[in-house]
């Protein structure tokens, strides 16, 4: 008995460094989150995680309510925070016009890095390398780091409303979420939305069902506006002579996407004569009409909104989504 116990005070003495060494190399990352709702409200979340834990896994640590798309290619797709957002659905969300947009503050800065080039979960862990982006992998937590989403309906997103990790985390480790901090009135906010928006405000309608009366009405003119445009109906203009406007079409190429190196092509037409000369507007920026209708522009993955308005023609407003 007394060889048999020297025998495994031995082994103890072995196990125990070996032990203490894959512990030491268990680091945990301690990283800040923002999320900016549709009212202008901030909810900020400090959380302890394993290092190199992906955003997806993080999210899940704050304690808010969030739901995903199932796994696919490009990893999960966050679809809804605190009950904003789209219905998940596979692989996607159904809502493309609208998303929770993914920024970062690397290395402790004083203001938002970049957006995100990568996502949730997809592959291995991203470089990290923001200047000359890779588009391989998914962010992975490392010390330090701030994480911002908030939802929006334009392309590019902008960024959220920034707090440092020293404001979300504090100057000592702070292990855990932080308390929500008390969210704005969102009322004012709100009913300036609804009237933009040419819906009825009540405040008793809960915020995201505002604003999915508001996705569902924009939804509804724009299908409204299609079938004029397919049917060719025109417009009568009040306040315009009593003349009616001039139905305008359009057509565009490629039909399908296949290298986004390509430019993409829209083509007006109206009364199967080309609009030419004419100004157009591509997510703000101010293109021209050439002499054959056509205007080309680059184009990467996301919402692309066309407007085209002139004295005597039908408005046409068209949402572009490439690769969705």
């Amino acid at each position: 008995m007394a060889v048999f116990a020297d025998h495994t005070n031995k082994m103890n003495r072995l196990f125990l460094p070996v032990l203490v060494l894959a512990l030491a190399g268990l680091s945990c990352a301690e990283v800040g989150v923002v999320v900016e709702l549709p009212n202008g409200s901030i909810i900020p979340r400090c959380v302890s995680v394993p290092d190199g834990s992906s955003a997806y896994r993080i999210l899940r640590s704050t304690g808010l309510e969030t739901e995903w798309s199932d796994d696919g290619p490009w990893g999960r797709a966050l679809c809804k925070i605190e009950g904003v957002g789209s219905e998940p659905v596979g692989t996607a969300c159904s809502d493309w016009n609208s998303y929770w947009a993914f920024s970062l503050s690397l290395n402790r800065s004083d203001g938002w890095t970049c957006h995100s080039p990568v996502g949730f979960t997809a592959g291995g862990c991203w470089n990290r390398d923001y200047r000359t982006p890779s588009y391989e992998g998914h962010y992975c937590a490392r010390d330090g780091d701030v994480l911002g989403f908030h939802f929006t309906d334009n392309f590019p997103s902008g960024y959220p409303e920034f707090l440092s990790f020293a404001d979300i985390c504090g100057e000592k480790p702070n292990r855990g979420p932080v308390q929500k901090k008390i969210l704005q009135s969102s009322r004012p906010f709100w009913r300036r939305y609804a009237e933009d928006c040419g819906i009825e405000y009540t405040d008793r309608i809960p915020p995201q069902n505002l604003a999915r009366r508001c996705r569902e009405h924009r939804a509804e003119q724009q299908k409204a506006e299609e079938f004029s445009q397919k049917n060719n109906t025109d417009i009568i203009a009040e306040g315009f002579g009593g003349s009616s406007l001039r139905g305008v079409e359009y057509d565009y190429y490629p039909k399908v996407i296949t290298d986004l190196k390509k430019p993409f092509t829209v083509i007006l037409t109206s009364m199967g004569k080309a609009l030419a000369s004419l100004p157009v507007f591509i997510n703000g920026r101010e293109y021209t009409l050439g002499v054959d209708g056509s205007v080309s522009f680059p184009v990467r993955m996301g919402a692309y909104r066309f407007l085209f308005s002139q004295p005597g023609f039908e408005e046409l407003k068209i949402t572009f989504l490439i690769g969705g």
